[in-house]
C-alpha cells in the first residue's frame, strides 16, 4: 500500500493511515496539510524525527 498523495509506500514512512483498500495518507502528508491549515499565509517545514521522538514520549507517558 502506498500513500494517495505523495506515492510513498508503507515502508518508506513512520505511518500509513489506510482509509479503504485504494486511498491511504502517510504521516507527512497529514502533518503537510495540518500546517496549511493552521498556517495559510506560512511555509512550514516540518522534522519528522522530532514529531516521532514527541510521539514516542507521549506513549512512553501514557503507559501504552
Amino acid at each position: 500500500m502506498k500513500c494517495s498523495f505523495c506515492r510513498k509506500k508503507d515502508n518508506e514512512v513512520h505511518k500509513l493511515i489506510v482509509a479503504s483498500d485504494k486511498v491511504a495518507i502517510c504521516d507527512v502528508c497529514v502533518m503537510d496539510c495540518l500546517a496549511t491549515l493552521v498556517y495559510p499565509d506560512e511555509t512550514i517545514e516540518i522534522d519528522l524525527d522530532e514529531v516521532e521522538e514527541s510521539d514516542q514520549d507521549a506513549q512512553a507517558n501514557s503507559g501504552c
